[in-house]
């Protein structure tokens, strides 16, 4: 899936994801074009999950530096009061799973960008329309955390200077799916940034 939800995906990001798609096509995995039911409304649930925590968390805030408290603070306000929550019981989760379930029966791995934008800057401080972005562009990684779906990340390439990567998504308790599909494309695309501990 190139664009989860149809919100909108940087160039870079697609040509990474569509990659991934020949070489795993390559290895022998049967690709096509689907998406998982409710991809926004699953985000969506996983935002609303954090304004649970959204008391303890404000208490917490202090220990961090001022940059990641701005973020923290636009992160809850977007998230909202938890009476405001409609998405989130558990009967709805519930029901997003269940679906879910349902479609990986036919479509076992999910390929899909980590975040819908190039990078963004680590270690500065965010507005809250910035972070409102952000999260938007993680639209598909907080969608498979609130459904508790295992995934692998990794490279997959270099564009214009930054990282290209995918996320490979597989059913409740089936890490060894998403671990054999990324072990196909790391073994094809190589290891894009290896580190040297000894250097």
């Amino acid at each position: 899936m190139v664009d989860p939800a149809r919100q909108g995906v940087a160039a870079q990001v697609k040509d990474g994801v569509l990659k991934a798609v020949g070489v795993l096509a390559d290895a022998g995995y049967v690709v096509d074009e689907a998406e998982p039911p409710s991809v926004d409304l699953a985000a969506k649930t996983a935002l609303e999950m954090l304004a649970v925590d959204s008391a303890a968390g404000i208490e917490l805030m202090t220990m961090y530096p001022p940059e990641i408290q701005s973020v923290l603070r636009a992160l809850i306000e977007l998230a909202g009061h938890p009476d405001h929550m409609k998405g989130c019981s558990p009967t709805w989760r519930q029901s997003l799973m269940r679906a879910w379930g349902e479609f990986q029966q036919e479509h076992p791995v999910i390929l899909a960008p980590i975040s819908t934008d190039i990078p963004f800057e680590a270690a500065k401080g965010y507005s809250p329309a910035e972070v409102a972005e952000i999260v938007r562009n993680l639209r598909m990684t907080t969608a498979i955390n609130a459904l508790g779906r295992p995934a692998v990340a990794l490279p997959v390439g270099v564009s214009k200077g930054l990282p290209q990567a995918v996320q490979l998504i597989g059913p409740r308790f089936r890490e060894d799916l998403c671990l054999d599909a990324a072990a196909a494309l790391e073994e094809r695309v190589g290891i894009i940034t290896p580190i040297d501990p000894h250097p």
